[in-house]
């Protein structure tokens, strides 16, 4: 399951990075700086997409499927798996939520994964910003 969930994470990082290559790259814009700025709020949408599908993720087999994969232990809402996938994801990591469970796995990839999509959009933004 964790192997599918980073395959598609990266899918669709490369998918949306592909689409922005032609506006923030390909183009010629007058304002370079306007241009970063508005490459790093797509690049933090993109993120926040990708935190928020996983905290779904995580909300739905803590719900449904809680005695095959695990809990995320300390959560009551929605709120709180999407703040357990923004911490994990950002590998600032966890105290008062933590996965039980299957669900450490995926915790861990999601660390993983995050920390290399972080890493592809701050390598796209250098290109965005040496394109100039």
């Amino acid at each position: 399951m964790s192997f599918f969930f980073c395959i598609g994470t990266v899918a669709l990082h490369a998918f949306a990075l592909d689409k922005a290559k032609g506006f923030f790259i390909e183009e010629q814009h007058r304002r370079p700086t306007l241009k970063i700025m508005r490459y790093t709020a797509y690049a933090v949408w993109l993120h926040w997409i990708e935190i928020i599908l996983f905290g779904l993720v995580y909300w739905v087999l803590s719900t449904q499927f809680a005695a095959q994969v695990g809990t995320i232990e300390g959560a009551k809402d929605l709120h709180d798996y999407m703040y357990f996938s923004a911490t994990t994801y950002t590998s600032l990591g966890f105290g008062d939520l933590f996965p039980t469970g299957h669900l450490r796995i995926l915790a861990g990839t999601e660390a993983l994964v995050g920390l290399m999509m972080i890493s592809w959009s701050a390598v796209f933004a250098m290109k965005v910003a040496k394109h100039d």
